[in-house]
């Protein structure tokens, strides 16, 4: 081989590791790229699924985002807009009246207030379909005052929380009213087990109800009771829930911390 031949091959080789570099070189670029570029979908991802909804009863549009400049009127078209597998926050605006009828979801919602005043208001009312429905979620109400209605020309109101599969109910500093509709409802004995917690929230029956409506009506289920939460004198915890006992007079059908 001439030198001009071991010249040409060096050269070759040259050229070669040069362009061999340089792949390598815009591969490293890339995976920076596509590092930046996963980083900012997943920021995007988490906040997206990390939202909190204002809900204003008199003066928000559902039509708005949500925000608290813009609210939204109804808890039904804040839920709607949580993405799978969110964990947001929908606050209702203090002092007002909300409507709940026909809300589902399956994700973490965490309700509370904003605004000054009173604690909002949370009715189930006659003529409407069932206040919440959960699939495999968590929930938890705070400083909201909710409820069940009457039954209002003979139409009787739906319940608070209904077939609450495999879902987790809490409830904290959040007055419960009962009507003629049971607060919590849980019809499939085979579904989940439905668990209701309870902490310094107030149990009362409306005055004129029926008083047959309960607290939690379910076949199984788990029942915390915690803080000051109370209920009307000369009552007990057993006449808000459907208890099945044993021979020994034990609570069989739920697990709780109180003795039922």
């Amino acid at each position: 081989m001439s030198l001009q031949d071991l010249t040409q091959a060096a050269a070759a080789q040259n050229a070669l590791t040069a362009r061999i570099n340089a792949f390598f070189d815009q591969l490293e670029s890339d995976r920076d790229d596509y590092a930046g570029l996963a980083a900012d979908l997943a920021a995007v991802v988490s906040a997206k699924l990390k939202q909190t909804f204002y809900v204003d009863a008199v003066a928000g549009n559902d039509a708005g985002p949500g925000t608290v400049a813009s609210p939204m009127k109804t808890i039904e078209a804040a839920a709607a807009k949580v993405l799978p597998g969110g964990n947001v926050k929908i606050l209702l605006m203090a002092d007002q009246e909300h409507a709940a009828s026909g809300i589902f979801t399956n994700n973490r919602i965490i309700f509370g207030k904003y605004g000054n005043g009173a604690s909002p208001i949370l009715r189930t009312k006659a003529g409407w379909g069932t206040g919440f429905q959960f699939d495999n979620c968590a929930v938890a109400f705070g400083s909201i005052d909710i409820g069940t209605g009457l039954i209002e020309n003979g139409v009787a109101p739906n319940s608070m929380f209904k077939r609450a599969w495999a879902s987790r109910i809490s409830l904290l500093f959040s007055p419960i009213t009962i009507g003629d509709a049971d607060f919590f409802e849980h019809d499939k004995e085979d579904v989940g087990l439905p668990a209701l917690t309870v902490y310094n929230c107030p149990i009362t029956r409306v005055d004129g109800s029926t008083g047959t409506a309960r607290l939690m009506r379910a076949r199984l289920g788990t029942l915390s009771i915690g803080g000051s939460t109370s209920i009307p004198a000369g009552s007990t915890f057993a006449d808000f829930v459907p208890v099945v006992r044993n021979a020994d007079g034990d609570a069989v059908n739920f697990l709780s911390n109180i003795v039922l």
